[in-house]
């Protein structure tokens, strides 16, 4: 089915929490931007499969360029992003040991991400996230809520990443404490952040 976004009005992304602990991956702050807009579009309470998102470039424009001064050509831009993404995947540790070492699982972000026209005859891109994905952004059970106008500001790719993993872990221990506090070893930090 295709779902057809108009704006970028919706704000919070709703992520599962083994997600932010666990995926090992490696994306730019305006990749996080991306994935983090297009993961706000879906609705989790009434999706049990990805509806391919059909977005304007003009959208995808406006939550890309919000707080950066510098900005190329908007075609220049659009097929830079595409073409990046589908070639950066996430990594997941795993318990199968091949030759004594733990082999890690890898997933790609999307199915495909190609430029179309809607009815109004405007030029988008049409993404279809990766089925292996459906267990962190759709069968949510203990998931982190992510809100965009937060992020915006943030340039720094590793910023928010740690924010998303403190938020993560901030909503899990709520309920338990008034102050959270996350430690990670520096191996381990380097690893989450790619």
């Amino acid at each position: 089915t295709m779902m057809t976004i108009k704006s970028a009005n919706n704000q919070v992304a709703k992520l599962e929490n083994k997600f932010i602990f666990h995926a090992h991956y490696n994306l730019t702050a305006r990749e996080q931007k991306i994935i983090l807009f297009l993961a706000s579009n879906l609705q989790p309470q009434n999706q049990t499969d990805f509806h391919r998102q059909m977005v304007p470039v003009t959208v995808l424009e406006s939550v890309l360029k919000q707080g950066k001064k510098k900005w190329g050509g908007l075609y220049d831009e659009m097929q830079d992003f595409a073409r990046k993404i589908m070639g950066k995947f996430i990594t997941f540790p795993t318990d199968f040991e091949i030759d004594g070492k733990k082999f890690p699982g890898y997933i790609s972000w999307f199915q495909s991400v190609k430029p179309m026209r809607n009815k109004m005859g405007e030029v988008c891109l049409e993404f279809a996230f990766a089925e292996d994905l459906k267990p962190f952004l759709l069968q949510l059970r203990e998931y982190v809520r992510l809100n965009r106008i937060e992020i915006a500001p943030m340039k720094s790719s590793y910023a928010i990443r740690i924010f998303s993993l403190l938020k993560a872990h901030r909503d899990k221990m709520r309920k338990h404490e008034k102050v959270s506090k996350l430690t990670l070893e520096l191996e381990q930090m380097k690893s989450i952040l790619g």
